[in-house]
């Protein structure tokens, strides 16, 4: 009897050492994957706050093929979306589109609703930024029908691109009321960049309204909140629109010193584009 018992107590043990051995190995090899995934992740996305968006490219293409090889679904739409952003901003749009379409038109894999309105508001974007504004407001719609399934938390941010489509369409009330519901939702969900963004788009319109008062205090209110968060586009951009008021309001003095603050924070951002348009701007105030 304990011969026996011995017996299966050894082939027991033997079993799990046996059995814990292949499947170490199984689990081994899929956390290498991941382990490269957010190795080439984590590079990818500091070449991207550095603005070396070919770099930053290369690393998110590296990072794609990691994820795709565990069939990992969810981290494949985060790199493909982080692709797709990055051709966005290099101005290769027809790119762009492609790789969003391979999350929004996919078949025999289906990515998480959060993700696909992600991939739809790039796609929102690119169509705003050819000025298809059809198209870009059907695809913001779809951004949100997606967020809502998935409770994504970014209606925010979605009513304020449709805020801009609207605004870029001359639709000044639509457009104040889209940013007004976004700025609701980004200040109870204590969203500072999107926060900004909504009351930016407000000044805009208050500003085409002529309502100059309403449009400082708000574009104030956005250059504070930017500055708290060290983002230095949209800091140079605040700056602009506030010399671009003081131009409206003969104020060509205060103008200039706006846009020569919005240069500096350019050229310290390295924000060529920024840089330029605050540039041309410093000419024609000293040239008239």
């Amino acid at each position: 009897m304990r011969a026996r018992f011995f017996f299966w107590f050894l082939l027991l043990i033997f079993t799990a050492v046996a059995t814990g051995g292949c499947g170490g190995t199984g689990r081994q090899s899929f956390s290498e994957f991941h382990k490269k995934e957010a190795s080439f992740s984590k590079r990818a996305k500091s070449a991207y706050k550095a603005g070396r968006y070919d770099r930053a490219l290369i690393f998110y293409r590296e990072a794609l093929q990691a994820s795709r090889a565990v069939e990992d679904i969810n981290l494949t739409a985060i790199n493909l979306i982080n692709i797709a952003n990055i051709y966005r901003l290099k101005g290769e749009n027809d790119n762009a589109m492609r790789t969003v379409d391979e999350i929004l038109e996919a078949r025999y894999v289906q990515y998480p609703p959060a993700r696909l309105s992600e991939a739809a508001l790039i796609k929102a974007l690119l169509f705003r930024d050819a000025q298809n504004y059809f198209q870009a407001r059907e695809m913001a719609n779809r951004a949100m029908e997606f967020c809502r399934q998935a409770q994504c938390g970014q209606e925010g941010r979605i009513y304020n691109v449709k805020a801009r489509i609207a605004f870029l369409e001359k639709n000044l009330g639509e457009s104040v009321t889209l940013a007004r519901l976004g700025l609701k939702i980004n200040r109870a969900r204590k969203d500072q960049q999107e926060t900004a963004n909504s009351l930016r788009l407000i000044a805009d319109v208050k500003t085409e309204e002529a309502e100059y008062d309403q449009a400082r205090l708000l574009y104030e209110e956005t250059l504070k909140l930017d500055k708290s968060l060290g983002l230095s586009k949209k800091i140079a951009l605040d700056l602009r629109k506030l010399g671009l008021l003081s131009r409206k309001l003969g104020r060509d003095d205060e103008a200039l010193k706006f846009f020569q603050r919005a240069y500096s924070v350019s050229v310290g951002g390295a924000d060529k584009a920024g840089a330029r348009q605050a540039s041309a701007m410093i000419k024609k105030l000293k040239n008239e």
